[in-house]
């Protein structure tokens, strides 16, 4: 990547809103030297942690990407408590739900890094992969 780092900032409003969050992250993503495999891993890591933050939890969404040349980091915020304790990861057991509850174990397995923060603003989730 040649040029400055980039960080892109925005609030997003529900549902309509994930898939223009998805494509912006790998447009973002793709102006990096990041793996394409680890792109790719990141851009369903950060929906993954995105569709958490509209299923449990409140309203703002915020996120806050950043690029650059070997790295991506992305930190979704929700306005609530988040989760009480870290999650428990493992893999899903056969005959799991397989809508249920692989969230964060998908996004765990994808990132190099995933970190849980609670503030007065709200509940955030980061994830980064590095290239």
């Amino acid at each position: 990547m040649s040029g400055p780092d980039i960080t892109v900032r925005w609030a997003f409003d529900g549902w309509a809103s994930l898939s223009e969050l998805r494509r912006t992250v790998y447009a973002t993503a793709l102006r990096t030297d990041v793996p394409a495999d680890a792109v790719d891993g990141f851009v369903v890591a950060v929906s993954e942690v995105a569709t958490n933050a509209l299923v449990h939890g409140v309203p703002p969404f915020r996120v806050v990407l950043s690029a650059a040349a070997q790295a991506l980091q992305c930190a979704v915020t929700d306005g609530g408590d988040g989760i009480s304790d870290e999650p428990a990861l493992t893999a899903p057991l056969d005959g799991s739900r397989p809508d249920h509850g692989m969230g964060l174990w998908a996004v765990h397995e994808l990132c190099d890094s995933v970190t849980y923060t609670r503030d007065d603003d709200g509940f955030t989730v980061q994830v980064a992969v590095e290239g």
